[in-house]
């Protein structure tokens, strides 16, 4: 599973990155391409760290909250800059959906039953 979310995190990285390029990070301010960074680096680093969703979603909410900043205080329009937080939401979804349907009785989850 640690192999899993290491390789979604690096996944969050990659494309993160080539959308800030992009979107035209090289050419927005130092402030603003630092909160970029911060903002793609929040929840890449969230996955490879830690198995607690909840610290994901809240990495995620920091980390899309830091590329909406770039985006007002750059001088560059970094028009889709969020896309790269596309790639962190589909895994806690899916992670969360899976931890639900295994508890509420998927194959061999709390609910199953034997004869």
């Amino acid at each position: 599973m640690v192999q899993n979310r290491l390789l979604w995190a690096l996944l969050t990285v990659v494309v993160g990155g080539l959308q800030a390029l992009d979107s035209g990070a090289l050419r927005a301010g130092s402030g603003a391409q630092a909160l970029i960074v911060l903002g793609i680096a929040a929840p890449a680093l969230a996955l490879a760290l830690t198995a607690k969703w909840e610290v994901w979603l809240i990495a995620l909410i920091v980390g899309a909250g830091l590329l909406v900043w770039a985006r007002v205080i750059s001088l560059v329009s970094l028009n889709a800059l969020h896309i790269g937080m596309m790639v962190p939401a589909m895994y806690i979804f899916f992670v969360c959906r899976l931890e639900k349907s295994v508890g509420a009785g998927g194959p061999g989850g709390a609910g199953a039953t034997r004869a």
